[in-house]
């Protein structure tokens, strides 16, 4: 039993390395969401180090999406910056952007969700808080060279995400926000294994169940004629990977090293 779990956890660290593998192939999507003037497009110049979104005192600027590619750590990004999310009356053009937004911070693999830190709670963020309550997000308190009214613990009522203060005009949290974001990706300190396609990651998986109902079969104390059949299957599914026949010498040296019932 102890060497078929070692066996299953090999299958699935590769299959963990290959959806990191697909993450710096792919990269992910990150959306910039919050109220209007709550510092996104200041946010999103400042993560990419240019003046691309316009920023102004204006609620509303932002209209549309915004999209830009950049590279952390190795991990290609695609930073969105939208519309601010707000009820009440806009006219057709803001109501299409807001749309555009919610169904950006929807398809995004990660949320980064905004709060202006120099002022209290109001209805307008509730709506941000219902957007990011089932999905990947970073809470981000803005304006931090400002004084501090925002109440944090009404945060953590509210959600159990990631909690950070950051100043896009000093820059101030900007570092810890990349950091955060690499760690959000989980591949730190790790050697991708680069499985080629869908169909190489689906025989993996299939093999580590065919292992884990052998385990079920050990631990039920079935004779080791009906473990051979889940392990076969395993090795017959691995096989197509390596090209490697199984042959009935291999089962028993396989088994040969197994001590039934440990």
């Amino acid at each position: 039993e102890t060497e078929l779990s070692m066996a299953k956890a090999k299958i699935e660290k590769v299959l963990e390395s290959a959806d990191n593998s697909n993450i710096l192939r792919q990269g992910i999507k990150i959306a910039i969401v919050g109220r209007p003037n709550v510092g996104k497009s200041s946010l999103f110049n400042n993560l990419l180090s240019v003046e691309r979104a316009i920023v102004t005192e204006i609620a509303g600027t932002t209209r549309d999406i915004i999209q830009e590619t950049l590279d952390i750590s190795g991990i290609p990004v695609t930073l969105i910056d939208t519309a601010g999310i707000r009820e009440g009356e806009v006219d057709r053009v803001e109501k299409i952007g807001i749309d555009r937004a919610r169904e950006c911070a929807e398809n995004a693999e990660l949320i980064l969700a905004l709060f202006d830190g120099s002022r209290p709670l109001d209805a307008e963020d509730e709506e941000i808080f219902n957007l990011i309550k089932s999905k990947n997000a970073i809470v981000l308190l803005t304006k931090s060279d400002l004084p501090q009214v925002i109440d944090r613990e009404k945060i953590k009522t509210r959600c159990d995400k990631k909690i950070l203060s950051i100043s896009s005009k000093t820059g101030n949290g900007i570092e810890k926000l990349f950091d955060t974001i690499i760690k959000f990706t989980g591949i730190i300190d790790t050697e991708p294994v680069f499985i080629r396609d869908e169909r190489e990651a689906d025989i993996l998986r299939r093999a580590a169940k065919n292992l884990e109902e052998a385990q079920t079969t050990v631990k039920a104390g079935i004779g080791i004629d009906f473990i051979s059949i889940d392990l076969r299957a395993a090795l017959e599914l691995l096989s197509e990977l390596t090209g490697e026949s199984v042959s009935e010498d291999i089962l028993n040296e396989i088994f040969s090293k197994f001590c039934i019932g440990k």
